[in-house]
């Protein structure tokens, strides 16, 4: 029977994983590949918003409404936060990375003097 004791379940997650570590271990590796291999589709799939750019390496996601509970999405990913990656590029448009980049200028230069 199943324990429900918080303890208990750690002591047994502990000692199955020392049973079965490469096991396991390799598991998660799989699991990691496979989430690269879809983020690579997913993103396969983009193009920038500004001049079509279609190449994955140069994407940033710009939140379209500033918020200080905005995410990074590439930290998400990092971390392997893939299905909160996904949940906050819906909050997102895609630029190229150099369209990105002027984009911020040119919000820069419309901003009013000693505005930062």
């Amino acid at each position: 029977m199943p324990t429900k004791d918080p303890e208990k379940k750690r002591a047994i997650g502990r000692k199955h994983y020392a049973k079965n570590a490469e096991v396991v271990k390799a598991k998660v590796a799989e699991k990691k590949k496979q989430y690269r291999r879809e983020w690579a589709v997913f993103k396969s799939m983009l193009s920038c918003i500004s001049c079509g750019e279609t190449h994955p390496a140069t994407f940033d996601f710009h939140h379209v409404v500033p918020h200080p509970d905005n995410r990074k999405v590439h930290r998400l990913i990092a971390n392997g936060a893939y299905a909160k990656a996904v949940e906050e590029i819906k909050k997102c448009v895609v630029f190229c990375a150099n369209c990105h980049r002027k984009f911020h200028y040119d919000e820069r230069k419309k901003a009013p003097e000693g505005a930062s």
